[in-house]
Formats: C-alpha cells, sequence, structure tokens
C-alpha cells in the first residue's frame, strides 16, 4: 500500500513539474506575441528556444534563428551569441558535429566583441562538450579549463560545477577513475551546497558511470536511477535516453537480457523522437551485444551493422571502436576467425589513434599550464584583494577628514561667539564703574564750587569722549553682532546640509542593503525554487550601493583640487561607440524597456582624435545618462554629438521624464540639494549635477539646462580640446 501511495506521488509531482515547464513556455509565447522586433524580443526567443532544447531539437531551431534574425537587424551582440549557441546546441543534438562548432564558434566570436567574460565562458563550455563527443578529448579539455579558469575569477558556482563535471567525464573516457571521481565529487558539492539541482543530476549520473566502469553495479545502478528521477522531472528527454542507456548496459552486464532490452528499447524510442543519432547508434551496439550474448547472431549482426552504419555517418569515433570490437566478438562466435581478426585490428588502430600516448600527453599538458596558470591567478587575486584595502583605507581616512573639518569649523564659530559675549561684558563693566566714580563723589556745592565746575568740565568732556566711546562701542556691536549673525545663519545651514547629506547618504546606503539583506535572506530560505529576480535584486543593490560611494569618492576628488588632469587623445568613434553599448546595457540592467534611446553622432563635422581627460569626459557623461534614466519612466532618452568653432566638442542629453521646476534650475548645481524629496520615486544624495559641474569647470568647459516641468530636460555641456 505504501509503495503505491509513493508511486502516485511520484508520478504526481513529475507530472505537476512538466506541466509548469510548458506553461512557462506557454507563458512566453504568450509574451512574444505583442513583442516587437527589440532585444526584449530576442531575449524571449532564445529563451523558448532553451526550453525546448532537450526534447525538441526542431523547435529549437526554429526559435534561435528567429532570434538571430532579429539581432542582426538591431546588431545586438549578446543576442547572437545565445542564438548561435543554441543551434550549436541542437545540431550537437542531432549528432551533427561539424555543423555544431561553425555556430559555436560564430557564438565564440560574437562573445568575444561583448567583452564580457560570463558570456565567453559559457560558449567555452559549449564548444568543448562538442570537441568531447567527437571524442577530441584534448581540446575538449582546453576549453573546459579555459570556462572553469573564467568562473572561478568570476566566482560563478554553477558554472565552476559545469566545468569540473566535463572535465571528469574526459577522465571518465580515458579511463582515469580516480581523476574522474575527484571532479565529479567537487562538482557534487558545489551543486548540494547552492541547491542546484539540475546539475547534481547529471553529476549523479556520471558519478553512476564510474561505478560501472568499477563493476560496482548497486552503487552504479542507485546513482543512475536517481539522476533518472531529477531528469524526469525537468523532461530532459536525452539525458533520459542516456540513463536508460546506461541501465541496459549494467543490466546486460549482469546477465539480466529482458531488463537490458527494455531499458534500450526506451532509450531508442527516445533517441528516435529527438534525432540522436548518437544515442539510436550507442543503443543498436548494446541491443547487438545482447542479442550476441542470446548467441542470436543474425539478429546480433543486424543490429550491430546499423549502428555502425550511423556511427560512420556521423563520424563517433568512440562508438566506431566500440563496433569494431563487437563485430570481432561476432565474427569469433561463429568461428570466422579472419574476419574477426581483420575487425580487432580495426579496433586496436582507431582506439590508440584515439587514445594514443600522444593524446595523454598532451592532455596532461593542458592540465599542467592551467595549474600554473592557476597559480598565478591567485597571486593576482591576492595582490587586488591587498589594493582594494588600501583604496578602503584611503576613503575611511577621507571620511574621517570630512568629519573633523566640520567639527573645527563649529569650534570656531563657538569661540567667535564666547569671544565676542566676554568683549561686550568688559565694556559694560567699564561704563559701570565711571557711573559709581561719578556718583561717589557727592561734594556740597557751596564748599567745591570752583571744584565742581572745574570736574563739571572735566566730566563734559569725558562724556564727550564717552558719547564718542559709546557711539564706537555700538557700532562695533553692531558690526560684530552682524557678523555673529551671518556666522549663525552661516553655521545654521552648514549644519541642516550636513544633517540632509547624511540623512540621504543614510538612506542611499541602507536601500541597496536592504535589498541585498532582504534577496539573499529569500534565496537561503527558498534555496529550491531559485528564482533570477532574487539574484537582480541582489545585483542591483550592489550597484546602487558602489554608485553611490564612487560618486562621492570622484566628488571629493574633484571638489577638493586633489586630482590632477590627465592629458590623452581620444578616438572619437571608437569612444562613442563604447559610450553606445554603456548606455544599452545600463538600460537593459535598469530594465527600463518602455524607454527609447537615440544617438545622433555627427562624425562628419568631428576631429577623428580629441584631446581630452578621458577619465573626467566618462564622468561627466554617465552621470548625464544616469541623471536622464532617473527621471524618465518612459519616452525617450537622446545622446547628440557635434563639433564646434575652435575644436569645441558639444555634447547633449535630452529625456522625455518629468524636467524641473524653473523655480529651482538655478540651485541645480549647489552640493547636497535634492528637489522633489516628496517624491519617492527619486532617491538621491543630491551630487550628481553638482559632480558635473565641477567636472565641466575642471576640463575649462560650459553647461547650460534647458528644461519644461513635466515635459523634460536638456543638458548641453562644451568641452574644449586641449592644445
Amino acid at each position: 500500500m505504501k509503495k503505491c501511495l509513493i508511486v502516485i506521488l511520484f508520478l504526481f509531482i513529475t507530472s505537476n513539474l512538466m506541466s509548469q515547464n510548458k506553461s512557462e513556455i506557454d507563458s512566453l509565447k504568450a509574451l512574444l506575441k505583442d513583442s516587437k522586433e527589440d532585444t526584449a524580443t530576442v531575449s524571449l526567443l532564445n529563451k523558448i528556444a532553451y526550453h525546448f532544447y532537450h526534447s525538441d531539437p526542431d523547435s529549437t531551431f526554429k526559435y534561435a534563428n528567429k532570434s538571430l534574425q532579429i539581432s542582426n537587424d538591431i546588431n545586438y551582440c549578446i543576442g547572437k551569441v545565445f542564438a548561435y549557441r543554441m543551434i550549436g546546441l541542437a545540431y550537437s543534438g542531432k549528432s551533427e558535429y561539424d555543423k555544431a562548432l561553425k555556430y559555436m564558434f560564430l557564438s565564440l566570436k560574437e562573445a568575444e566583441k561583448t567583452e564580457d567574460l560570463k558570456y565567453i565562458s559559457i560558449v567555452y563550455i559549449s564548444i568543448g562538450i562538442v570537441y568531447r563527443k567527437k571524442s577530441e578529448y584534448d581540446e575538449a579539455l582546453k576549453y573546459y579549463l579555459k570556462s572553469l579558469e573564467i568562473s572561478e575569477l568570476k566566482k560563478d558556482s554553477l558554472r565552476i560545477s559545469f566545468a569540473l563535471n566535463n572535465i571528469g567525464i574526459i577522465y571518465m573516457a580515458l579511463e582515469d577513475y580516480d581523476k574522474a571521481i575527484e571532479y565529479y565529487t567537487k562538482s557534487l558539492y558545489i551543486n548540494k551546497k547552492t541547491g542546484n539541482r539540475k546539475s547534481t543530476s547529471y553529476t549523479l549520473a556520471n558519478i553512476g558511470l564510474i561505478y560501472k566502469e568499477k563493476k560496482d553495479f548497486d552503487k552504479s545502478i542507485a546513482f543512475l536511477k536517481e539522476a533518472l528521477t531529477i531528469f524526469k522531472e525537468y523532461n530532459f528527454k536525452n539525458e533520459i535516453g542516456n540513463a536508460h542507456t546506461n541501465l541496459g548496459e549494467i543490466y546486460l552486464l549482469q546477465k539480466k537480457y529482458q531488463e537490458a532490452f527494455n531499458n534500450i528499447q526506451t532509450a531508442n524510442k527516445i533517441y528516435s523522437e529527438t534525432g540522436d543519432k548518437a544515442g539510436r547508434a550507442e543503443t543498436y551496439l548494446i541491443l547487438g551485444n545482447i542479442y550476441l550474448n542470446q548467441k542470436k547472431y543474425g539478429a546480433a549482426e543486424s543490429a550491430l551493422s546499423l549502428g555502425m552504419e550511423i556511427c560512420k555517418e556521423i563520424g563517433y569515433k568512440e562508438y566506431i571502436i566500440d563496433s569494431y570490437l563487437y563485430l570481432s566478438k561476432l565474427d569469433s562466435a561463429r568461428n570466422n576467425y579472419k574476419s574477426a581478426l581483420d575487425y580487432y585490428k580495426k579496433y586496436s588502430q582507431l582506439k590508440d589513434s584515439v587514445f594514443s600516448k600522444e593524446k595523454n600527453k598532451a592532455i596532461s599538458e593542458i592540465q599542467g599550464k592551467y595549474n600554473l596558470a592557476e597559480t598565478e591567478r591567485e597571486n593576482i587575486v591576492l595582490r587586488k584583494d591587498k589594493q582594494i584595502n588600501e583604496i578602503k583605507i584611503k576613503r575611511q581616512k577621507l571620511l574621517n577628514y570630512s568629519v573633523g573639518s566640520v567639527l573645527i569649523l563649529m569650534l570656531f564659530v563657538v569661540f567667535l561667539i564666547i569671544y565676542s559675549y566676554k568683549k561686550l561684558k568688559n565694556a559694560n563693566q567699564l561704563l559701570k564703574s565711571k557711573n559709581e566714580e561719578i556718583s561717589s563723589q557727592n561734594i556740597s556745592l557751596e564748599e567745591y564750587k570752583e571744584k565742581i565746575e572745574s570736574q563739571y568740565e572735566e566730566i563734559r568732556n569725558q562724556n564727550e569722549k564717552l558719547e564718542i566711546y559709546k557711539n564706537e562701542l555700538e557700532t562695533l556691536v553692531d558690526e560684530r553682532t552682524t557678523e555673529l549673525n551671518k556666522a549663525l545663519v552661516s553655521a545654521k545651514e552648514s549644519d541642516r546640509l550636513k544633517t540632509e547629506f547624511l540623512e540621504n547618504l543614510s538612506h542611499e546606503v541602507r536601500t541597496p542593503m536592504n535589498a541585498i539583506s532582504g534577496f539573499s535572506s529569500i534565496i537561503a530560505k527558498d534555496k529550491f525554487n531559485f528564482k533570477p529576480e532574487y539574484l537582480y535584486g541582489i545585483h542591483k543593490g550592489m550597484d546602487d550601493l558602489v554608485n553611490t560611494i564612487d560618486r562621492l569618492v570622484i566628488f571629493s576628488r574633484f571638489q577638493l583640487e586633489q586630482y590632477e588632469i590627465n592629458i590623452e587623445s581620444i578616438k572619437l568613434e571608437d569612444y562613442f561607440d563604447e559610450i553606445k553599448q554603456m548606455i544599452f546595457n545600463r538600460k537593459s540592467f535598469l530594465k527600463k524597456e518602455d524607454i527609447n534611446i537615440e544617438f545622433d553622432i555627427d562624425y562628419k563635422n568631428l576631429p577623428e582624435l580629441f584631446v581630452c581627460d578621458k577619465f573626467v569626459l566618462n564622468s561627466i557623461i554617465k552621470e548625464l545618462i544616469e541623471n536622464a534614466f532617473k527621471f524618465t519612466e518612459k519616452g525617450t532618452i537622446t545622446v547628440e554629438v557635434n563639433g564646434i568653432d575652435a575644436g569645441s566638442l558639444c555634447i547633449k542629453v535630452k529625456d522625455t521624464g518629468v524636467g524641473i521646476k524653473e523655480d529651482v534650475i538655478s540651485h541645480v548645481y549647489d552640493f547636497m540639494r535634492k528637489f522633489d524629496k516628496e517624491n519617492v520615486l527619486y532617491r538621491g544624495m543630491g551630487v550628481g549635477l553638482a559632480l558635473v559641474n565641477r567636472a565641466v569647470e575642471l576640463l575649462s568647459g560650459e553647461i547650460k539646462i534647458d528644461s519644461v516641468y513635466k515635459e523634460g530636460a536638456e543638458l548641453t555641456i562644451i568641452i574644449p580640446e586641449v592644445k
């Protein structure tokens, strides 16, 4: 009863997962109906092609070719990378390896144009898989190790696991089972740690094959069946067929012919559906071996001949080697010793060519070079970590200096107030003592008339002097009071700006940190249902945090006059091609699909080379583009570039966003000024345009803003060429 319940539950889960996969494809197709010929459509087409890769190669061809067509029309490198790769994988699934390699190298060419190591690493793995299927193990290992090197540099656990697993397959084919199990174990550890169930299934299947070669059939069957369960969950048809093939081979070795026959028949049916010729060839060879063991020589010959024919058609050397061996055994069993000897000679010659000492030596040399490169890379990482720590220390010192400066300024203001107060108090005491002295001289008028008259004259003179002194003192008090009031207003304004800056800084730092913490917690709790939006949330939070710190550091360097202008010649056409790619990448990262990017660059009237500080110019353009994305939810962002008299460069960035209110345009360059505070959609610290203004001043340039509130803004900078 319990077994029945378990079977029912397994079938329910499997069917549910398959329905989810179909539902996901249907959802992607529904989005595709309303899409335009843009990067978003290319992404949808590539996703659909990938969903069909394991079960329907022909559908993969259909959607990948459509993606390639649009990518070529809009010159979208990343789209071409994945479209070429999916076409190559589809040809590999149909055992057409030369065509597969052709498209894989086209994919690699496009990936190298993007200069993104992640894409290059993915294509390296795919090229290695095709070479492995062609039994060219030295070439396969070379590309696997390249992918592993990049993945370890980027700390990409998924790609590291893929590379380790495939390197294990190479060593298994070379019958170095200890080395193979070493790589499989590393891969399995990473997969289980990250909760990657799909990658875990491949590693389990490969470990099962190791135990098959070691004749530990019980362990081999256990690992293969565990992998088969996961393959069925995700409807990986070719992998399901491969698992049944290996199970059939194990049952053959155990002389359980009926179980072997059933598994091989199931595998052959699946390979026929997917068009995997290599898989069909392998099933025919094993089927021929089953008949051979049962002494059904006629059936064995038919199956082996059919398998041999397919192997030669696709050029799969490893299976051709097996074909010669099985045909040699068949002729030997029939007492056709001459034919058996001929087949055995062919078997030996081909095996020696594939598994020759020279190739094994080449593989060892490749592995050795990788080990040396790995050691050097670790040294580079240590040096970079040291540099990062030094930068952190410098940034902390800068922050400490800033806080110390503010405290010193506040102490100076307090000192001025106390000093002025004491001086005023001393003057009042002097007046009081004079009045007391005059009051004490209460002498009889009769007795001291002359003395009083003389004293009266003296007092009158003193009063005149006192009046003059009083007026001077009042003037001095008024002047000092005015200065103190100004200092007090300045102190209050400084305190207000400091408080507002710290609040903004706290908000700008805490917001991405909360996003990183929140999404990390979700991923940790929900490790078996990993969603890309969680990773995007973490990535977006880290990007916001790094941008916040970079802006403060760059502005501080510019403002504190610690930056020295570094002049270099800039090739404008290449430079603005990089700017275009940066803007499109930023648009994709920020998911601003409703924004259209337009460029109007007048190369005819621009000089080929422009002498300027490239870092400062990059800082200006990056802030202008970031500002446009920030205040534009949908519409158009336009970048215009043209030359003007005297060799100056004019750059305009226009958007159709919220614009700037007329009453605040004169304050937009003020540091730590932030407007529209009630609008939570536009976060910031009030640094962006202040940084741009300071950077333009460093280059002796000009900046101008034209804006209509709620209709958009146009920022123009004019940068003179350094003579």
